[in-house]
């Protein structure tokens, strides 16, 4: 995209999406990479316009794009990836679609809250419409995600290998999974469906240990040989009584 010329004006709305995938042929993107950015800027594109306005701006852009990317110095711009979701959808279809995608955004996300130490830091999923939490401390690695109630009464586990546990209000089953790990030690993983205030959710913590890429060979053997199945999860229980699931208005993008 270096030997490329700048975009008219009307078009320059879709500079931030020539810049994140500057590196990148319009081949080598597809629907799980390129529509959803490119969605964005085409919902702030339109926004404030009737429908019938919407639709004429975005036939107007249509053209504009196709004329700019017809000159030679624009053959390997990612901006043909755009230029054929233009050829695939119609701006009235674009339009509806961004549409009803923008109105979901405004239902409320289920959320899943906690009350954790002071210094945890959890990291949150919310501008993909996730309302659940992965959190790494004290050497293991848990996170939680919010579940249906048919999941939560069905599970995906043997009831058998599967122990009743109440942390206060919150109620479920344990389930204890023993194997190896990379190195061929015992491992473990604790995965819960629990019933919480406003929802249900699975639990699931596992050990990653505090490892360093600075370590020399001897360290890494001596990390290799831990029994990774002896790390204790009720560090992560102490916290369970505090779980809820709250409806929580989604952030913009």
């Amino acid at each position: 995209m270096s030997r490329s010329s700048s975009l008219p004006e009307r078009l320059r709305y879709l500079q931030p999406f020539r810049k994140k995938f500057a590196s990148r042929q319009s081949e080598e993107l597809d629907e799980s990479t390129g529509i959803t950015p490119l969605l964005v800027l085409l919902r702030k594109r339109i926004a404030g316009y009737s429908a019938e306005d919407a639709e004429k701006l975005l036939e107007e852009d249509k053209a504009a794009l196709r004329n700019w990317l017809s000159a030679p110095e624009q053959i390997n711009d990612c901006l043909h990836f755009a230029a054929g979701v233009f050829l695939i959808a119609s701006p009235a279809e674009l339009v509806k679609q961004i549409r009803e995608e923008s109105d979901k955004k405004k239902e409320p996300l289920p959320w899943v809250e906690m009350d954790l130490s002071a210094g945890i830091k959890p990291r949150r999923f919310e501008k993909a419409a996730d309302g659940g939490m992965f959190v790494k401390w004290r050497g293991l690695l848990f996170s939680i995600s919010i579940v249906s109630e048919a999941a939560f009464v069905q599970g995906n586990r043997p009831a058998a290998m599967c122990d009743p546990v109440q942390f206060g209000e919150v109620t479920g089953t344990k389930y204890v999974e023993i194997g190896e790990n990379r190195f061929g030690r015992p491992d473990k993983n604790v995965i819960y469906v629990l019933a919480v205030p406003g929802g249900h959710v699975e639990v699931s913590i596992s050990f990653v240990g505090k490892t360093s890429a600075k370590w020399d060979e001897a360290k890494w053997k001596e990390y290799a040989q831990l029994d990774q199945s002896k790390w204790d999860e009720t560090l992560v229980e102490s916290f369970f009584h505090t779980l809820r699931v709250v409806m929580k208005q989604p952030v913009n993008d």
